[in-house]
């Protein structure tokens, strides 16, 4: 089942085009930092990659994933760096628990204002949790 997942910023919320597999995208129009996306998953897994594609010049910087049970519950699992450009990223995470909820931190970006734009996010769990490689959620 696909996850919500929702682009966070300051103001209010505007809905977006579906991403695929993903369930509506909400995002916000003002700019600054941080920024972050987050995911609840229908049922509990392991997270074992990140991917990501940014629309070049607008790419996160000094990035981060949090995961846990709760929104109120997450942790810091480790730092990622993407580079400035268009193509699909791939970013190894090392969860060692089943959980709930994820959260990606775009603590910078490499824009002046600090947008950040993202064109696919995936997140893909333990063999056992996922159909053929596909992302779960």
């Amino acid at each position: 089942m696909p996850s919500n997942v929702s682009i966070n910023r300051k103001g209010p919320l505007a809905r977006r085009k579906t991403t695929k597999g993903l369930r509506p995208t909400r995002r916000a129009e003002r700019t600054g930092t941080p920024q972050y996306i987050g995911a609840r998953l229908s049922a509990p897994h392991r997270p074992r990659q990140l991917r990501l594609q940014f629309q070049g010049g607008f790419v996160g910087a000094d990035c981060w994933l949090e995961a846990g049970p709760a929104p109120d519950q997450l942790h810091r699992l480790h730092a990622f760096y993407p580079d400035n450009i268009n193509r699909l990223q791939t970013f190894d995470v090392d969860c060692p628990h089943p959980v709930t909820h994820v959260k990606v931190v775009f603590n910078g970006s490499t824009d002046f204002f600090g947008r950040v734009v993202v064109y696919r996010f995936d997140l893909l769990a333990d063999a056992e949790d996922s159909v053929d490689g596909q992302p779960v959620g």
